[in-house]
């Protein structure tokens, strides 16, 4: 199987003109695109054979500095909400969207709940949805999650836990597809262990003047 990179990062206008010229599949954060009006109906006007991977933009939302909430509950569904009806408006051009990963900031249990509430619903209207997995599930959630989902997320911490190649076989068994958050691993790219991959590294062309150079081994940044 070979690995597919969703090119992550397209919100600014001049990422997103460069991207969808090369990329027929783009990253774009809810987070981001909210309070953007109409971006999005915008963008898929201009080029409606492109298909966005959605993001919810729950790592934008903990990862600490300007951008932390500290919200209640209510407001955890009230965006959970939000975000699942944005995504039916734009069910044509949604390749695929992650689910609203707070496991770290709210009980995990609220977050299952809302899987079943908000996003078990989109899958029955067609829509592709990644339920995020951590290492702290543990191996057993992963076999479920394996059983009865058809998409699944993993971080980049967990594309190098050792216990990856299992992970993959059961995957594999189950035919699930992986797809690997902020992933610029080469092994893992090159020996198909994902379905998809994105990271914003991929945009260090525009950001930095850089581009990767790839290895038989590895992959490096060159200016």
């Amino acid at each position: 199987m070979r690995t597919s990179l969703v090119f992550s990062g397209t919100e600014s206008e001049m990422h997103h003109k460069i991207a969808s010229k090369y990329a027929d599949r783009l990253m774009m954060s809810y987070y981001y695109c909210r309070d953007k009006g109409d971006i999005l109906e915008k963008r898929i006007a201009a080029k409606p054979s492109l298909q966005y991977w959605l993001d919810s933009g729950a790592h934008t939302l903990q990862k600490g500095g300007d951008n932390e909430v500290d919200w209640t509950l209510a407001q955890w569904e009230k965006y959970v909400a939000s975000y699942c009806e944005w995504l039916l408006q734009h069910a044509d051009s949604v390749y695929a969207a992650a689910e609203l990963d707070v496991g770290n900031m709210i009980p995990p249990d609220i977050v299952y709940g809302w899987r079943d509430k908000y996003f078990r619903p989109l899958e029955k209207q067609g829509l592709q949805i990644i339920y995020v997995y951590h290492d702290w599930d543990g191996p057993q959630m992963w076999e479920s999650m394996c059983r009865t989902m058809r998409y699944i997320g993993i971080s980049y911490g967990a594309v190098k836990n050792k216990s990856l190649g299992r992970r993959m076989t059961a995957a594999r068994r189950f035919r699930t597809r992986v797809h690997g958050f902020a992933i610029t691993n080469y092994r893992s790219i090159r020996e198909g262990f994902l379905y998809t991959a994105d990271s914003t590294s991929w945009k260090s062309g525009e950001k930095y003047g850089q581009w990767y150079l790839w290895t038989n081994k590895i992959g490096r940044a060159h200016v």
